[in-house]
């Protein structure tokens, strides 16, 4: 049994969403049994805490934006934002009509062309976040204080489409039936085998099971697998039809030849991705679009005195005396008692000297600042297309798909989203690629026309030429291109690499994907001195009167949640020291899992 007296549980703060967002302080403990019991009280009053004190934040981002939010909410602190950018929400980003974006690498300039013809409202794209899971709390509770209005996003559809790397030469298979197939053909393999099984069963329990229990396994797996009376895998209407039920009685679905999915490799294509908790459904969206949050932010912060200040990328910061330094614009400055940097970490590189940080916060800057690959690639496109293409498809026997995510291999569009909301309109944008790792990496060498080509190959295989051809309006983002940002999450695991070739690091990733959703949380390694986890750990103190803030130094890395979560942190260590002690990981978080899906 693992050892807990060391365990080292630390207090933090979520909002509620009562009110105009109170605070919960929340202690978490260790029960028998090693479970974590969380323990909820009012977050003690801070209102003289920073009086006469400038606080100034790098970055109007979800981080950035939520802190300063809590801190003129809570305390007397004066708060000024400094954004690089000519609009706030970092990488939550929508676009509509009009906005224009340039990646810097390439200098083309983009323009949002989506016609609002035919659609209800403004139409829009989530050219960043584009989801909120039912498990992010903290995001959930500052829409409900904010009053940012939600509707449901569709994560999974049975009737999305699904393009094999090989096999099923002849039909493209759906959703549902790679969900039911394998799993009617396991159910009848062990219904068969039902005694060697609870046999293999009685060494993990030291029980012997009975002859009812194996009857009842049997009943259990003909209603898992939807198996006939003899315990056989026939095929099931869960998988679908090829004539649909109505006036006349639907023909069954024939099941796919299990060899056939063996050799496609489906899995490989994030299907299970949906079953991961961040995935699981209800999740949701603001109506509107996701930047709805970051605008209900900044309009709190502006009617609280919080000065905001965009076109202001930050050159240079430095100690000045007990006070910070900053120079950002065209020659201009300004002096703050606490700086709290929602910059990416390499981004500072340049900005800050080694003489005003403590020798170990330094070090572990300088091992993110010499770290490539530190900051991971990610690519979108977004259509404006006909709805009719898939919410009413020429086949009648076809199933229309509402939301969801067909999925494609090898093209590099990798995935296509379909939009949750105004079904009755005529068109929709469809995000018509997301893609991270290597495929994103390769996008971002190219052109955003030769992405946008790529992804309508992509969409022609999923959905027909004719569906390809009048897809309009397209328009693409590499966030590793984009100035200010250059990536879409961190990695910070990619500081100490494992291996050197492109397989060894696969293997490495893979593996450590299956550890993280197996394994105990409580297992207990002292970082060694300059690891990842060590880094990761000095970041997350202050030093000097400096913070680093966002999901970068967060337990969700690229999720909105993280960085409300990074920012509560941070509040709390600000408003409430006695309280709330800089976070300690003995691993730190892997993006493969938790933002890629593995």
């Amino acid at each position: 049994m693992t050892d807990t007296s060391d365990i080292e549980m630390r207090t933090y703060l979520r909002q509620t969403g009562n009110g105009d967002g109170a605070l919960e302080l929340v202690i978490p403990t260790v029960e028998k049994g090693l479970r974590t019991m969380l323990k909820a009280r009012k977050a003690p009053t801070a209102k003289k805490v920073g009086d006469g004190k400038t606080a100034v934040i790098l970055g109007a981002g979800v981080a950035g934006l939520t802190l300063a939010f809590e801190l003129l909410s809570h305390t007397a602190y004066k708060v000024v934002i400094l954004e690089a950018n000519d609009h706030v929400g970092g990488r939550s980003l929508t676009l509509r009509p009009g906005d224009s974006f340039t990646e810097y690498t390439n200098k083309v300039t983009q323009t949002c062309k989506f016609n609002p013809t035919g659609v209800t409202g403004e139409p829009y794209l989530n050219a960043g976040p584009g989801r909120i899971p039912s498990a992010h709390r903290n995001v959930l509770n500052y829409c409900k204080a904010l009053n940012v209005d939600l509707e449901v996003y569709v994560m999974e559809s049975r009737s999305n489409l699904m393009r094999p790397i090989k096999g099923f030469t002849k039909k493209r298979p759906v959703d549902r039936q790679l969900a039911n197939d394998p799993r009617g053909y396991f159910a009848a393999y062990l219904f068969k085998n039902s005694k060697a099984f609870l046999k293999a069963m009685e060494s993990e329990s030291n029980k012997e099971f009975t002859a009812k229990e194996e009857e009842s396994l049997k009943e259990w797996l003909t209603q898992f697998g939807a198996l006939d009376k003899q315990g056989n895998y026939v095929g099931s209407s869960r998988s679908g039809y090829v004539g649909l039920p109505g006036t006349v009685a639907g023909q069954i679905e024939p099941p796919l030849a299990f060899k056939d999915m063996l050799a496609s490799l489906f899995w490989e294509l994030s299907f299970y991705q949906p079953e991961d908790f961040l995935w699981q459904q209800t999740s949701f969206q603001p109506i509107g679009g996701m930047d709805k949050i970051v605008n209900a932010l900044l309009s709190s912060v502006k009617e609280k005195g919080a000065k905001v200040v965009l076109n202001a990328p930050v050159s240079e910061l430095h100690r000045k005396g007990d006070r910070w330094r900053i120079a950002y614009g065209k020659g201009k400055a300004v002096m703050a008692d606490t700086v709290i940097s929602n910059i990416p970490i390499p981004l500072l590189q340049g900005k800050v000297k080694e003489q005003d940080f403590d020798a170990d916060y330094w070090r572990a800057l300088s091992n993110v600042f010499n770290t490539k690959g530190f900051l991971r690639p990610t690519c979108k496109v977004g259509w404006q297309s006909d709805r009719k293409y898939w919410q009413n498809p020429p086949n009648e026997n076809s199933v229309p798909i509402f939301g969801g995510i067909s999925r494609i291999a090898p093209n590099k569009m990798q995935q296509m989203w379909y939009p949750s909301n105004d079904y009755h309109d005529q068109t929709g944008i469809l995000t018509g690629a997301y893609n991270y790792g290597d495929k994103a990496s390769a996008w971002g060498r190219e052109l955003p026309k030769t992405r946008m080509a790529e992804a309508r190959d992509g969409a022609e295989q999923l959905h027909g030429k004719p569906f390809a051809k009048q897809l309009k309006n397209g328009l693409s983002i590499a966030w590793q291109n984009m100035q200010y940002q250059q990536g879409g999450w961190v990695d910070w695991n990619a500081l100490s690499p494992k291996a050197k070739t492109k397989k060894e690091r696969t293997a490495v990733e893979a593996e450590m994907v299956i550890y993280d959703r197996v394994r105990s949380l409580l297992t207990q390694e002292e970082p060694e001195e300059g690891c990842p986890t060590w880094c990761y750990n000095q970041l997350q103190k202050e030093d000097n009167g400096f913070f680093v803030t966002g999901d970068q130094v967060s337990q969700l890395p690229g999720w909105q949640e993280g960085a409300m979560a990074s920012a509560l942190q941070i509040f709390g260590m600000m408003a409430h020291p006695k309280h709330i002690q800089p976070l300690k990981l003995y691993r730190v978080p892997n993006v493969r899992a938790l933002v890629e899906a593995g």
